[in-house]
């Protein structure tokens, strides 16, 4: 800990927690407006893009359990950068997919 004490320590990893989450925030926000611009450009209507980031939104909430339990057994830097290399992953498809024809 090179001269911190434990409770600089606890503050210093706060705000890096707080860094991580704002980041993954964002990353999360980009992917529904351009997941929602990307399916108008295939012709959806609004409330089916709505009906369908809802589900997903849903979906997340409830996996969150799940991913608490897996992070208890294999550790909070294993789950962390498995769960952002799914989201990179995701993002990286639907930049590779190109613009929507029209």
């Amino acid at each position: 800990m090179s001269g911190c004490t434990p409770a600089d320590d606890g503050r210093t990893r706060l705000r890096r927690l707080g860094r991580a989450h704002a980041l993954a925030q964002a990353g999360d926000g980009a992917f529904y407006v351009t997941s929602a611009a990307y399916l108008v450009g295939l012709g959806w209507s609004p409330v089916r893009i709505g009906i369908l980031l809802a589900i997903c939104w849903g979906a997340g909430a409830l996996l969150a359990r799940r991913i608490g339990r897996l992070a208890d057994r294999h550790g909070l830097v294993a789950t962390s950068a498995a769960t952002l290399g799914c989201c990179a992953a995701g993002l990286l498809g639907q930049a590779l997919d190109g613009e929507p024809a029209r």
